[in-house]
């Protein structure tokens, strides 16, 4: 078992990214397809399994939103996830369960793209809803919040 103590947030996202079943065909994403799939196993995941409600181990919504983050950001292609908005927990999600992350069709707007982001059930069942706001390309430097006097 690792020991997250000593991970990074970094590191710790990477490995909890891991203990999914991994990614799959994220290439359709701007058509409405599955961007990744995971595999909640409290016994696998121990984020999940220190999780609970009424004593059943439950996936954290901040996990959620950071697949949703993710699952944008490679929607985006090279555009800055400025935010994830109108989140709607439908239904909460119990492991151990397969879930999978959604991208929908993206929507242009004056503030840059738009994505809707669906967390699904293994039974196609719609747990958590959200639209992820991207912005304009951005250089590495500006996507991950250097300082201005170090950036290009």
């Amino acid at each position: 078992m690792a020991d997250y103590s000593q991970m990074s947030k970094a590191e710790l996202v990477a490995h909890l990214a891991a203990l999914g079943t991994g990614a799959a065909a994220d290439a359709s994403a701007a058509s409405g397809e599955l961007s990744a799939s995971y595999r909640l196993d409290p016994a696998t995941c121990p984020v999940v399994a220190d999780h609970r409600l009424a004593g059943k181990a439950v996936l954290p919504l901040a996990m959620t939103l950071e697949w949703f983050a993710q699952a944008a950001a490679r929607a985006a292609a090279g555009r800055a996830v400025q935010s994830l908005e109108d989140v709607r927990v439908l239904r909460g999600v119990t492991a151990p369960e397969d879930v999978a992350i959604w991208v929908g069709k993206p929507e242009e707007t004056e503030a840059g793209v738009r994505f809707p982001l669906e967390l699904r059930s293994g039974r196609d069942q719609v747990h958590v809803r959200a639209i992820a706001r991207v912005g304009r390309a951005t250089s590495p430097a500006q996507a991950i919040g250097a300082p201005a006097a170090m950036r290009p």
